[in-house]
């Protein structure tokens, strides 16, 4: 009976790390094929031949593992229902052929990868990863991970920008791109990562926001319909916090206290802190709170919520599309036109690191000149 397990071998590598290989038996005969992954012998369970669930890259390595043991169980069927002989030199020879067939498809590399991470991506990222595997996909049925080199790379911008999409969109595809490369040269399915040479063009960020007239005419705006008060309640939040339409919607009473927003950020998973000023706490005040809601605002998609603040954009008479990302952006405007540090501001908006936010104070920058200019009488 022909078997196949997961197990460690070898001496540990520099970081304390051995080897996992996949072992096969067949005829007692043994022959052991390497995973490109390797653990630390304390995050190994030898009796289930995975990895620990504590482990930080356990999902990933126990997704391969698993898919492997398919792969072989699926070979040995083969041999079994086409009535041949199975030894280990028949084996390892389909074994590799199949294997130059599956490690190589882009496709089917990025599924395996996907799968480990879905349940931890936001729902943008996850949407911005499917687009980007479609239009691969589009521009290259067949593609195989060997094939993807500076010069791929250039000819699938140049298709991209044939397509109208805007260079932020451009750009979001080939970082994506970027991301599945890196996996892939970390586990050994490429030699070297193409983007070490490609460079990704970056695009001219232009982020519409309110002026403190803008948001007051929102505010003092008379509505009697229901929808559209709580979108701009949403909104106004919004404004005065920074939070992202997906923690605004997924916001909990119980992580307000004491005046302060303490939750994990749904995008970058880390914890966020955020003081509520006055506006926000009015905001707070005149929701009419059930005991058995868990959540501050009710359930509503993007696309519903950005429907209403066009109908207030457009009672309010203002030049400028409103939706959810607008709220953001008048946030941090406002935060660093009234003289609070890009740091403070950068860490309110839940960005890793403040290159994100600099973009904001350009903008101010660029306002101040502009302002300037009145004085050319």
């Amino acid at each position: 009976m022909p078997t196949v397990k997961a197990v460690l071998r070898h001496t540990p590598n520099v970081k304390g790390e051995h080897a996992i290989n996949l072992r096969v038996t067949i005829n007692r005969e043994q022959r052991y094929y390497s995973l490109k992954q390797s653990v630390a012998p304390k995050f190994w369970d030898n009796k289930r031949g995975i990895v620990k669930a504590f482990e930080g890259k356990a999902g990933f390595i126990n997704h391969i593992i698993i898919k492997k043991l398919e792969e072989v169980n699926r070979l040995f069927y083969e041999f079994t229902i086409e009535n041949k002989v199975l030894t280990m030199d028949a084996f390892h020879e389909l074994y590799i052929k199949d294997k130059k067939v599956k490690t190589l498809d882009f496709a089917s590399f990025f599924e395996d990868v996907f799968a480990t991470q879905k349940g931890s991506l936001a729902h943008n990222t996850t949407r911005n990863y499917k687009n980007c595997r479609n239009r691969l996909i589009e521009f290259a049925p067949d593609l195989r991970l060997s094939q993807i080199d500076y010069n791929f790379l250039t000819k699938f911008e140049s298709f991209l920008i044939k397509k109208h999409l805007s260079i932020n969109s451009v750009q979001k595809h080939l970082t994506v791109l970027r991301t599945y490369c890196y996996i892939a040269r970390k586990s050994g399915l490429i030699k070297e990562n193409p983007f070490l040479e490609f460079k990704i063009k970056a695009g001219t960020s232009n982020r519409t926001f309110l002026t403190e007239d803008d948001l007051f005419n929102i505010i003092n705006l008379e509505l009697s319909n229901s929808g559209e008060e709580r979108a701009r309640s949403m909104f106004v939040f919004q404004c005065f916090t920074g939070l992202r339409f997906s923690d605004l919607v997924t916001l909990k009473w119980k992580e307000i206290s004491e005046h302060v927003i303490r939750r994990i950020n749904l995008k970058t998973k880390h914890q966020i802190s955020i003081p509520l000023i006055d506006r926000a706490k009015k905001v707070l005040e005149n929701i009419n709170r059930e005991e058995d809601k868990e959540n501050v605002f009710e359930l509503i998609s993007n696309q519903k919520y950005n429907k209403h603040l066009h109908t207030l954009e457009s009672k309010a008479n203002l030049s400028k599309p409103l939706t959810s990302h607008v709220a953001r952006h008048t946030f941090a405007t406002l935060a660093l036109t009234k003289g609070i540090p890009l740091e403070v501001v950068s860490s309110l908006l839940g960005h890793t690191n403040t290159k994100t936010t600099q973009i904001y104070g350009k903008i101010i920058e660029t306002k101040r000149i502009e302002e300037m200019k009145k004085l050319n009488f």
